[in-house]
């Protein structure tokens, strides 16, 4: 595609350009000539050899074609502005109206040579032909990966005053194959879940821009179409389904003002939206016949989103300076519950949040500034936390009084209090464990919480065409109220930079990099008949703790030469990854094993690239890219496309991500053209 592509632009260009120039010719005047400026490069990619996983080596990426290209051009007429870059052309003529049209294409390569027994792979209903599972050698392959496609255009009308209007309208398709997994007691299976959605977009916005002030309004509604409902499971009883993404609308309407030159040097500005969610759902969508446990069979999806803030920013005198902010969120759901005894489920929520900044400028480039912070959240059906509330302050000073030195320090605290509110579910800790274990289980985003973190940053310029900057940030979250969840986290980062322009034309640069984290967290194992006492501690059921280790480094060179030799210019990179992470564990029976591979990896990447300009209006391009990526994580151990009756009876896996490691070596040549 990406080749067709190129080539249609380029035979655009062809045509486009002769019609053109004699205009310019013919004209005379000067008042409607036609100027003509653009780039056009053309490559060849000369070789491509990957060692491993292609998949995760071109993720993001086509490298596929052997030919690739771009194209701009800019077309100047009068007061008309035309600009083509690929697949994107601009236009306006100033002060009348300006447009943008443009066509993308993203690949997402998630696994390659994935394999499974069933057909109908990429449909939403693979099936088993025969009645036994057959040898893994004749297996179907196929790869995981989807592709994405976004097509649209904006137009934007100015009138002679101060007034403006913009239409726009895209859609963006995506279409392939992700894994997706589904289990229970006695089946597991990783399923080729079909992606087929689109997304239909349209927006209207209309402003006016005055000297002091400026209003805005914007509408936009938006469109969510997935050709599957649902999926069945191969091998499952009749009737059992998984539900795939639902289709759905989403409309919004947004205010945007703005006051400048008030008292003090004042700027205020407000915003205001509104937004509705919907979907609507039918059982008889997926075909089940047994809806017992159900008080409906249909269901409607509404969740609205209220949203306004207003912020002050003032010059008090002038050396200090202030800024006043406050916002609101309520999260209205008015869905349906999937029966009576769900309703407690529907999640909503309202925030509110205010605070004040102050900035004093001292005498030789001294600035201190501080702010305190206020947020409340109120969840309506949570019960675990009703409500939380958060204050938080920091203060932060910079100073640039030396030539060669500058430095800023900054320290934040935050307090939260949460109203936990589900220590009475359950009567008895064994015959009903399941809800009572929920007395101490509390999740880091609803509870009891205090934050510290400092983080420094310095920079040197000790000699002409040298600096060199550090920092340093350190973070703690303590989750003190927690018996059963994360109890807190810990993380440390260093990072040094360094650029050295060593000659006029050559430039050195550099960096280093080291991250610690760590987190700690309590948990309790209990089965069937077992208390969730936490303070009982008998035969299965035991408290345990992880302490979960991440080390990771980085470091990188470069080096820019330019015009050496007269018209040859190099690009050197080298850049370096490295992680390491551990998890520890403890229990008062002890028996666990700890992890000592937990998401290892390591990469070495190099770029070289030497550019040669054979003439004034052309440049050719040799480049060069080796990347090594070295994965090693204990869950993948002896991960297989089938995991046979010895694991778990009747489970099948696909080999989705089961080899994260490749090797690759890259080489183009491009041409570039200027006019």
């Amino acid at each position: 595609m990406k080749k067709i592509r190129f080539l249609l632009m380029f035979f655009f260009i062809l045509v486009a350009l002769p019609a053109a120039v004699p205009v310019s010719a013919a004209e005379g005047d000067g008042k409607d000539e036609v100027k003509v400026f653009g780039n056009i490069t053309a490559g060849w990619r000369m070789f491509e050899d990957v060692d491993g996983d292609d998949a995760l080596f071109e993720e993001y990426r086509d490298l596929d074609d052997d030919l690739f290209g771009t194209v701009d051009l800019e077309v100047y007429r009068g007061s008309l502005d035309l600009y083509l870059q690929t697949t994107r052309l601009r236009g306006r003529d100033w002060g009348k109206y300006s447009f943008e049209l443009f066509y993308d294409e993203t690949p997402h390569n998630l696994s390659d040579d994935a394999r499974s027994p069933w057909s109908g792979i990429g449909s939403a209903a693979p099936v088993l032909e025969g009645t036994t599972i057959p040898p893994l050698s004749s297996w179907s392959s196929f790869d995981y990966d989807v592709d994405r496609d976004e097509f649209g255009g904006r137009v934007s009308l100015f009138f002679a005053t101060p007034f403006y209007v913009t239409f726009g309208i895209q859609r963006r398709s995506q279409e392939g194959i992700r894994p997706l997994g589904s289990g229970d007691y006695f089946l597991n299976l990783e399923l080729p879940e079909p992606v087929d959605y689109t997304t239909d977009d349209l927006s209207l916005q209309g402003g006016y821009r005055g000297n002091t002030f400026q209003a805005q309004v914007t509408g936009s509604w938006s469109r969510f179409d997935n050709d599957d409902r649902f999926m069945t499971r191969p091998g499952a009883a009749a009737g059992d389904v998984m539900t795939l993404p639902p289709d759905n609308d989403y409309g919004k309407v947004a205010a945007d003002l703005s006051w400048r030159e008030l008292p003090l040097q004042s700027v205020l500005a407000v915003r205001l939206s509104y937004a509705r969610l919907e979907s609507d759902f039918s059982v008889a969508d997926l075909g089940l016949t047994d809806v017992s446990d159900l008080d409906r069979t249909t269901f409607d999806g509404e969740i609205d989103y209220t949203r306004g803030a207003v912020a002050l920013s003032s010059r008090l005198t002038d050396t200090l300076d202030s800024r006043i902010h406050y916002s609101f969120l309520d999260r209205d759901n008015d869905s349906t519950p999937v029966s009576a005894s769900h309703a407690e489920r529907i999640f909503d929520y309202r925030e509110h949040r205010a605070g004040i900044d102050l900035g004093y400028d001292f005498a030789r480039h001294t600035r201190l500034a501080g702010g305190y912070a206020f947020r409340d959240l109120d969840r309506r059906n949570l019960l675990e936390a009703e409500e939380s509330t958060d204050h938080s302050v920091f203060i932060e000073v910079r100073n640039s009084s030396l030539e060669f030195f500058c430095a800023r320090l900054r320290y934040e605290r935050l307090d939260r209090d949460a109203d936990f509110g589900n220590r009475g579910r359950g009567t008895d800790p064994v015959a009903d464990s399941g809800e009572w274990i929920k007395r101490y289980i509390r999740h880091y985003y609803a509870t009891d919480k205090s934050m510290d973190e400092v983080r420094m940053v310095l920079e040197f310029y000790p000699v002409d065409r040298f600096d060199l900057g550090f920092e340093y940030a350190y973070k703690l979250n303590d989750y003190d109220e927690t018996d059963i969840g994360l109890t807190g986290d810990e993380r440390h980062e260093f990072y040094a930079d360094f650029a050295w322009r060593a000659a006029e034309r050559i430039t050195f640069g550099g960096f280093a990099g080291y991250e610690l984290t760590n987190a700690d967290s309590r948990h309790r194992q209990f089965g069937v008949g077992e208390s969730a006492e936490i303070t009982d501690d008998t035969g299965g059921a035991f408290n345990w703790g992880s302490e979960r280790d991440e080390d990771y480094r980085t470091c990188g060179l470069s080096l820019d030469v330019r015009e050496f030799l007269g018209k040859l210019a190099l690009h050197l990179a080298w850049q370096y990854q490295d992680s390491d992470g551990e998890v520890h564990f403890a229990s008062a029976t002890g028996g666990l094993e700890d992890i000592d591979r937990s998401d290892d990896y390591d990469r070495h990447k190099l770029e070289a690239r030497l550019t040669w300009a054979c003439r004034d209006d052309t440049t050719v391009t040799l480049s060069y890219l080796y990347d090594r990526y070295d994965y090693d994580d204990l869950r993948f151990d002896d991960y297989e496309a089938y995991l046979p009756a010895g694991g778990v009876s009747g489970s099948y896996l696909t080999g989705a991500y089961d080899d994260r490691s490749y090797e690759a070596n890259v080489g183009y040549l491009a041409v570039s053209y200027r006019f």
